[in-house]
C-alpha cells in the first residue's frame, strides 16, 4: 500500500531542535561601559526593507517598529555589540508571504536565520553566500526554487540546514550538500528531489572526508531511490537517517551496513520487497527501524534474523507481507515497542512467543486474519497498549488479558470472541484507559464503573444487555451502539466530559433525558438513532453550542424541532429522518446560522408547507434529504447557491474536526442511493446528493438546479411537477444516478441527456414526455422500466417509433429524384456484384472438379500433394511437443 503524507513542522524538526535562544521573543538590550547597547541604523533599515518586501495579513511582524531592533520580536542581538545575530520568524498562520529582500545580506553578523512557513516565494539568490557567519540556517514550509546550491560552499560554519518543503531543482545536489564540511543538520523533506546526476566515485571518496560532521539527515517524500541509499551509507557517522515516502524499490542493500553509528532508520512509505541477508547485521547502535509500508513478503522469521541490534527498542513493520509465525525476539530484549498488523502472518502464537520481552510496552498484531493466539499465551507482563484486533482469539474470552495489570489500551475488536465477559474483567486493570472490543458476539451485562481511568469505550456490534450502567465523570468517548441495551439513559447526563455519545441500534426507549446543559462545553457528537424514544426533541439539545453531528434518526420521536437548535452554530450533520415530526422547515430556519451545515436528512417525516428560501442559505450543503413529507410548493430556484455541489472536483474534503481529535469518528449516514438504502461511512464527503422525492411539489424544475455539475444524484420522483426537462441537464456532468419518475413532465427527452457519461440509475418513468429517445450508448442501455408509462414515448428500448419499421428502402417526403435514381443504380451495381461472385465460384469449383474426374494423373498427382502437406505438418507438430515436454 501506497501512503504518502505531509511531514509536520514537529515532525520535520525531530533530533533537530532550534536553539533555545532563537526562541526568545524580546531579548534585554546590553551595555557598554555604561552605555545602552541598541542595533546598528544600518540593520534596522535592513530588517525593515526585508518587512516590506512581505504582506503580513495577521501583524505577525507589528512589533516591528521603533528605533531599538533588539526589541521586536524575532530578533536577537549580541549584547556586547548590538549587532543582529538571529533572525526567527516562523508563519505557522500562512499570515504572511513575499520574497527573501536582499536587504538581508546586510545582517552580515547573523548567525542564526529561521524563515520557516512564511509563504516565500521566488528564486535564492547566490548571494545568501555572504552570509558566511551563518550557524544555523531555516527556510523551510516556503515555496522558495532552489536551482543552484552552490552558495552553500562559503558557508563554512553552518551546522543546520533545513530547506525541507521547497522546489530543488539542482541536479547536483548532492555534491553541494557534501561540500559543507560543518554540516550536522540536513533536512530536505519534500524538496521534490531526485538522485541527481553525480558521479559515483566523487560522491564515494568525499562522503566520507567532506561530511565527516553529518549525523542527521531527514530526506523523506523526494523521489530518491536506493542509488542514493548506496552513497549515504558512506557517510559513517550518520545517527538519523530518514528517508521515508521515496521510491527505493527492490532489496535493502548490504552497503547499509557501514552505517555503524546509526541510531534511527526510517525507510517506510516505499516499495522495499525484501530485506537482504546480513544487510542489518552491523547496526548494533540502532534503537528505531521504521519498514512499515512496504511490500516486503518475505518470511518475518527471515527477516528478524538479519537483525543483530540488540539495542533496537522500536520496530515498525505494519502494512507489509510478510509471513509466517512471529519470532520470540529473544536477541531483541530492548525492545519497547513492536507494530506488525497489517500483514500475512499465519498459525498459532505459541505460549512463550514474546514472553521475555520485559520491556514491551507496545504490541500490535492487528488485521493478521490467519494469526491465532492460544488460551494459553503468556503476555509481556509490562505491556501499555495491547492491539490484537482481527486475530483469532476467540471463541473464548481470552483469560491471559487478566496478567496485564498496567495495561493503558486494550483494541480486540473482530477478534472471534462469542462469550460472556468474565467478573474479573471489569477490575483487572485500575490503570485501563481505552477500551475497544467491538464486534464480537460478546454478552453479558455491565456493572457500574465507580473506579479506575477509562475514558474511551467502544462495544459496539456486540450482545450486551441490560440497563445502562454509571460511568466513570471523566469518560470522553463511549460507544455502545448495536447492542440490546434498554432502559432510561439518564446515567449519561453526569459525565460532563464526554465528547463523542453513540447509543444507536439499541433498545431505549421513553423519553429522551432534558439534561444535556451539563455536556455544553466539550460534547460534539450525540448518536441516539435506531431506538424507541418517544416524545418531543429535547429542548436542552440546542445548548449543546459546540455538537457537529446530531443523529436523532429513526425513533418516534414527535413535535416540533426545538427552536434551541438555532443555537447549535456548529453542526456539519443533523439526521432526524424516520420520526413523526411536524411544523414547517421554516420555522427550524427562523434566525439561525448553520454555516457548516453539510449533512442534513429529513427523510420520512410530517413536515409540511413550502420549501424555504432561506434553505439556500446552507451554502455548504451535499446531502439534502426532505424526502417523504408533506411538502408543497415549488422547487426553489436559489438551489446553484449550494457552492460544494457547483464544482466537478470538489476541494471540499473532511473537516478538520473529524481527524483532529481521538475521541470523534468521521460523519456516517443511511442514505437513498441507486435504489437502495446504503450508509455512507468515512467517504461521506465524497457523496453529493438531493432528494425530494415522495411530497407535492408543483411546478417546472427550476433551470438552475442543473447548474449543480457536481451533484452525483438528483431524486425529484413521485411528486406532482410539470413542463418539459431543460437541455441544461446535460451540463450536469458527474451525475451518476437520476429519477424524475411518478409527474406529469411532458415534452421530449432533452439529446443532452446522453451526454452524462457517468449516469447509471435513470428512472422517467410515470410521466408525458413523447417523441424519440435519444440515440447513443448510454441512453439505450437502460431497460423499458426506466421509460415505462409515457404513452407517446417511443424507440429503444420502448417499441419503435412509427417509420421505424424494417422495410425495403424507401424514399423520404424531401429526397430529390436524382437522390432516388442514384440510390437505386447503386443497389443495382451490389446486385451486379453478387450475381457475378456467385457464378464465378460455380464455375470456377465445378471446372477444377470435372478436369480431375476426367484426367486420372492429375487426380493423383493432386491428392499426392495433399498427402505431403499432411505428412509436412504432422512432423512439425510432433517435433514442437516433444520439444515443449521437455522444457
Amino acid at each position: 500500500m501506497d501512503l504518502h503524507y505531509k511531514v509536520t513542522f514537529d515532525e520535520c524538526k525531530k533530533h533537530t531542535p532550534i536553539p533555545l535562544y532563537i526562541h526568545n521573543k524580546r531579548r534585554r538590550i546590553g551595555r557598554r561601559n555604561g552605555e545602552v547597547i541598541s542595533c546598528s541604523p544600518k540593520e534596522r533599515e535592513a530588517l525593515l526593507a526585508f518587512k516590506r518586501g512581505l504582506t503580513d495579513d495577521n501583524g505577525d511582524l507589528s512589533s516591528w517598529r521603533g528605533d531599538d531592533c533588539c526589541n521586536w520580536d524575532g530578533v536577537g542581538c549580541r549584547k556586547t555589540t548590538g549587532h543582529v545575530i538571529s533572525l526567527y520568524i516562523y508563519g505557522g498562520n500562512r499570515g504572511l508571504r513575499g520574497q527573501i529582500s536582499v536587504a538581508l545580506l546586510q545582517l552580515r553578523h547573523l548567525r542564526y536565520l529561521t524563515l520557516s512557513g512564511c509563504g516565500l516565494f521566488g528564486r535564492i539568490s547566490q548571494n545568501l553566500s555572504n552570509l558566511t557567519n551563518l550557524v544555523y540556517l531555516d527556510l523551510s514550509f516556503n515555496s522558495l526554487l532552489l536551482d543552484d546550491l552552490n552558495w552553500l560552499s562559503n558557508l563554512s560554519s553552518l551546522s543546520h540546514l533545513d530547506l525541507s518543503d521547497n522546489n530543488i531543482t539542482d541536479a547536483n545536489w548532492p555534491q553541494r550538500i557534501l561540500k559543507v564540511s560543518s554540516l550536522k543538520e540536513l533536512l530536505l523533506a519534500y524538496c521534490h528531489l531526485s538522485d541527481g546526476t553525480y558521479s559515483e566515485e566523487y560522491l564515494f571518496v568525499n562522503s566520507s572526508s567532506s561530511s565527516a560532521s553529518l549525523s542527521s539527515a531527514n530526506l523523506g517524500g523526494n523521489d530518491l531511490t536506493l542509488r542514493t541509499l548506496g552513497w549515504l551509507s558512506n557517510i559513517r557517522s550518520l545517527v538519523y537517517l530518514k528517508l521515508s515516502a521515496n521510491q527505493l524499490d527492490g532489496v535493502v542493500p548490504h552497503s547499509i551496513r557501514n552505517l555503524t553509528f546509526l541510531e534511527h532508520l526510517d525507510l517506510s512509505h516505499n516499495k522495499l520487497k525484501r530485506v537482504a541477508p546480513g544487510s542489518l547485521e552491523n547496526l548494533s547502535n540502532l534503537t528505531l527501524l521504521d519498514l512499515s509500508y512496504n511490500e516486503l513478503g518475505q518470511p518475518l522469521m527471515e527477516l528478524t534474523g538479519n537483525l543483530s541490534c540488540k539495542a533496537l527498542e522500536e520496530l515498525d513493520l505494519r502494512f507489509n507481507k510478510l509471513s509466517g509465525l512471529p519470532p520470540d525476539f529473544v536477541q531483541h530484549r530492548q525492545l519497547v515497542e513492536l507494530h506488525i498488523s497489517y500483514n500475512s502472518l499465519d498459525g498459532i502464537l505459541s505460549k512463550t512467543t514474546f514472553t521475555k520481552l520485559d520491556n514491551l510496552k507496545w504490541l500490535d498484531l492487528s488485521s493478521n486474519d490467519a494469526l491465532s493466539i492460544s488460551p494459553f499465551w503468556n503476555p509481556p507482563l509490562n505491556l501499555n497498549n495491547l492491539y490484537l484486533s482481527s486475530v483469532n482469539v476467540g471463541p473464548k474470552f481470552p483469560p491471559w488479558i487478566q496478567v496485564l495489570e498496567d495495561l493503558w489500551r486494550l483494541g480486540l475488536s473482530s477478534c472471534g470472541i462469542s462469550d460472556q465477559v468474565p467478573n474479573w474483567f471489569w477490575n483487572f486493570s485500575t490503570a485501563l484507559t481505552d477500551l475497544t472490543i467491538p464486534d464480537n458476539q460478546i454478552s453479558g451485562t455491565i456493572p457500574d464503573l465507580f473506579s479506575g481511568q477509562l475514558r474511551s469505550i467502544d462495544l459496539r456490534w456486540n450482545r450486551f444487555y441490560g440497563p445502562l450502567p454509571e460511568f466513570l465523570n471523566h469518560t470522553r468517548s463511549l460507544k455502545l451502539s448495536h447492542n440490546e441495551f434498554s432502559g432510561s439513559i439518564s446515567s449519561i447526563c453526569k459525565l460532563s466530559s464526554l465528547v463523542t455519545v453513540d447509543l444507536s441500534d439499541n433498545l431505549f426507549v421513553g423519553m429522551a433525558p432534558n439534561c444535556w446543559e451539563n455536556m455544553t462545553n466539550n460534547i460534539q457528537s450525540l448518536n441516539l438513532g435506531n431506538n424507541s424514544f418517544s416524545g418531543e426533541i429535547p429542548e436542552s439539545l440546542g445548548l449543546l453550542e459546540i455538537v457537529s453531528k446530531l443523529y436523532l434518526n429513526d425513533n418516534d420521536f414527535s413535535g416540533k424541532l426545538p427552536s434551541s437548535l438555532k443555537h447549535c452554530n456548529n453542526l456539519e450533520l443533523l439526521d432526524v429522518a424516520g420520526n413523526n415530526l411536524t411544523g414547517t422547515i421554516s420555522e427550524w430556519l427562523d434566525g439561525a446560522n448553520y454555516t457548516y451545515l453539510k449533512y442534513l436528512k429529513f427523510r420520512q417525516n410530517k413536515f409540511y408547507s413550502d420549501i424555504p428560501q432561506e434553505i439556500c442559505n446552507l451554502t455548504q450543503i451535499q446531502v439534502l434529504d426532505l424526502s417523504k413529507n408533506n411538502l408543497s410548493g415549488k422547487v426553489p430556484k436559489c438551489l446553484n447557491n449550494f457552492v460544494s455541489l457547483l464544482h466537478t472536483n470538489s476541494v471540499y474534503g473532511p473537516s478538520p474536526i473529524y481527524t483532529s481529535f481521538m475521541y470523534l469518528d468521521s460523519p456516517h449516514m443511511l442514505v437513498q442511493w441507486k435504489r437502495k438504502e446504503s450508509l455512507y461511512e468515512g467517504i461521506l464527503w465524497l457523496l453529493k446528493l438531493i432528494d425530494f422525492s415522495d411530497n407535492k411539489l408543483t411546478g417546472s424544475i427550476p433551470r438552475e438546479l442543473f447548474q449543480l455539475k457536481g451533484l452525483v444524484s438528483l431524486n425529484l420522483s413521485r411528486n406532482a411537477l410539470e413542463g418539459n426537462i431543460a437541455t441544461d441537464i446535460g451540463d450536469m456532468e458527474m451525475l451518476e444516478s437520476l429519477d424524475l419518475s411518478r409527474n406529469h413532465l411532458s415534452g421530449a427527452i432533452p439529446t443532452s441527456l446522453a451526454q452524462l457519461s457517468f449516469l447509471q440509475i435513470l428512472n422517467l418513468s410515470n410521466n408525458n414526455l413523447s417523441g424519440r429517445i435519444p440515440t447513443s450508448t448510454q441512453l439505450q442501455s437502460f431497460n423499458e422500466s426506466s421509460y415505462a408509462e409515457n404513452a407517446q414515448l417511443c424507440g429503444s428500448p420502448l417499441p419503435l417509433c412509427p417509420g421505424d419499421a424494417v422495410s425495403p428502402p424507401a424514399s423520404n417526403p424531401g429526397e430529390s429524384d436524382e437522390e432516388r435514381r442514384n440510390g437505386f443504380m447503386s443497389f443495382s451495381v451490389m446486385q451486379d456484384l453478387f450475381i457475378s461472385m456467385a457464378l464465378g465460384f460455380v464455375f470456377g469449383f465445378w471446372g477444377l472438379m470435372v478436369s480431375l474426374m476426367m484426367k486420372r494423373s492429375w487426380r493423383i498427382s493432386y491428392f499426392m500433394f495433399f498427402d505431403r502437406i499432411g505428412d509436412w505438418a504432422y512432423v512439425k507438430t510432433a517435433i514442437f511437443l516433444a520439444s515443449f515436454r521437455r522444457n
